[in-house]
């Protein structure tokens, strides 16, 4: 380890006050080209040299390897590839070189929070080995690393598997053992396994758990994507409505449901009723019906006018002997 010597302020005053400072410790820089200058990414070495002074000053260390150090400083063409180098790194930070410019400002070494992405898809396919306890062991640590959050998804997927086994290339990551399977190996793996890898997982993530700011943790889940939430939203809005149209339980439902029951109760009072009273008058109309008939049966003769016949009275005129009209009586 090596410390540039860099706080002769020339007597201009005392030092600044330390920003790169971690749990009271000096922070560790690696500044990327000290040893690959050639390398994409590559500082320049007057871009060194100035950045060189400037952590010196404010209480940070250089070192002359990035392995161990906290904070690898790089060109902003280079920090998308070398910090996905890092990704899973809980502990090693990439940063362009307006890093330094920055916390200086501020007064105070930080990171930006890793921010959530959307969770792609996943493609098909399955290639089964054999693995070893070892192999599982890596598998377990390595997830409860970078997804130690089951609920925020991925473990099924592709895409950290490749992820995974491109880490393998750097033999300064530790991460050899993922070239001994596929990527597509390493995830049927977990799947085949997922309930007692999960048990694994979960005590490794209590022994060890994430950093607050999420760095090494994958920064992909599936709650952050919109259309996922929006048709979650969806189909819950479409239970409550099927909920309320069952009214199951619902003290409105079972007020309304008892109220159309008494409804339906009085129209069948009703029905039977008029239907009584309609067979009533039926009855009563037949009953008379049959009564007039008897009636007319039993004096039919009586209701009927007689014919009349032609007498000749004694005497005539006036009922002394001429003629008259008579009334045949029933009696003769």
């Amino acid at each position: 380890m090596a410390r540039n010597q860099g706080n002769d302020d020339g007597g201009r005053g005392a030092s600044p006050a330390p920003v790169f400072t971690l749990n009271a410790r000096p922070v560790y820089f690696y500044l990327y080209g000290t040893n690959e200058p050639d390398s994409p990414g590559a500082l320049t070495p007057k871009e060194r040299e100035n950045l060189g002074v400037l952590i010196d000053q404010h209480g940070g260390i250089l070192l002359q390897a990035e392995k161990g150090v906290d904070t690898i400083v790089v060109s902003e063409a280079g920090h998308p590839q070398l910090s996905n180098k890092y990704s899973f790194s809980r502990t090693t930070y990439v940063e362009p070189r307006s890093f330094i410019q920055r916390c200086i400002a501020e007064g105070h070494y930080r990171h930006d929070p890793v921010q959530k992405r959307p969770l792609g898809g996943r493609p098909g396919g399955r290639i089964r080995i054999p693995f070893t306890r070892e192999d599982d062991d890596h598998l377990c640590r390595w997830i409860a690393t970078v997804m130690p959050d089951k609920d925020a998804g991925g473990r099924k997927g592709i895409k950290p598997y490749l992820e995974l086994v491109e880490k393998a290339q750097y033999d300064d990551l530790d991460f050899q053992w993922a070239a001994r399977h596929p990527a597509e190996s390493w995830r049927e793996r977990y799947k085949n396994n997922e309930t007692h890898f999960d048990r694994v997982i979960a005590r490794f993530v209590k022994e060890d758990p994430p950093p607050m700011d999420g760095k090494g943790v994958r920064p992909y889940d599936r709650r952050v994507n919109r259309n996922a939430l929006l048709a979650f939203y969806a189909q819950q809005e479409d239970e409550d409505e099927a909920d309320f149209d069952e009214g199951a339980g619902h003290p409105v439902n079972d007020g309304i449901d008892n109220l159309q029951d008494e409804a339906q109760g009085r129209q069948r009072s009703v029905a039977r009723a008029g239907s009584s009273r309609l067979d009533t008058d039926n009855t009563d109309t037949r009953a008379q019906k049959a009564t007039s008939s008897r009636e007319r049966a039993r004096h039919g003769q009586r209701s009927v006018p007689p014919p009349r016949a032609r007498q000749k009275s004694p005497a005539g005129g006036d009922g002394e002997g001429g003629e008259f009209e008579g009334v045949i009586s029933d009696d003769e």
